[in-house]
């Protein structure tokens, strides 16, 4: 993965998601809907930049926004294919939210060994791997992305009560749909 391809997913993340948030409808009567809110230092964690250097999110956007940061310096890091496996899964956040491909998600009262302490998760399988893009709460029903991640074999959460998604709705200026 090259820098171009770093600064087009940063612009893309900046302009599609970035102080957005929308409402997620769900069938589920103790959270019937919750709100995701982005902001650009997700992408931090999201493409797992914490997994070769210890910087901040912060110093990671700027990278990202000028266009410096350069994979090809961590070829050698053990984590690297982590990275990169993540990067070349961002698409699965605009499938989710923007062409609403998915129409469920897994609430934490259905997950076990959660070491993440995801609160919601979205996954995808194709073949012999899956996508995971986890979401935290923050408060009330407020939620942050937190993880995107990609496992081999079948998706842990493939045997797990799905929530049906009833809608997603674009909140103010950052209309989608």
């Amino acid at each position: 993965m090259n820098n171009v391809d770093l600064k087009k997913l940063y612009d893309d993340y900046k302009n599609n998601f970035h102080n957005n948030s929308c409402k997620v409808e769900i069938n589920y009567k103790k959270l019937s809907e919750f709100v995701v809110k982005f902001n650009i230092l997700d992408l931090h964690h999201l493409f797992g930049i914490h997994k070769l250097e210890k910087i901040s999110a912060s110093k990671t956007i700027k990278l990202l926004e000028n266009n410096a940061l350069d994979l090809i310096k961590y070829r050698n890091y053990k984590k690297i294919n982590e990275v990169v496996d993540r990067i070349n899964n961002y698409n699965f956040i605009s499938e989710i939210f923007i062409d609403k491909k998915y129409n469920y998600c897994v609430l934490d009262k259905d997950l076990n060994k959660n070491t993440m302490n995801l609160s919601i998760v979205f996954y995808k399988e194709d073949k012999d791997k899956y996508v995971v893009f986890g979401l935290r709460k923050i408060y009330n029903n407020v939620f942050v992305p937190t993880t995107l991640y990609e496992g081999r074999g079948t998706a842990v959460y493939k045997g797990r009560r799905q929530t049906t998604i009833n809608n997603i709705k674009w909140l103010g200026d950052g209309q989608k749909s």
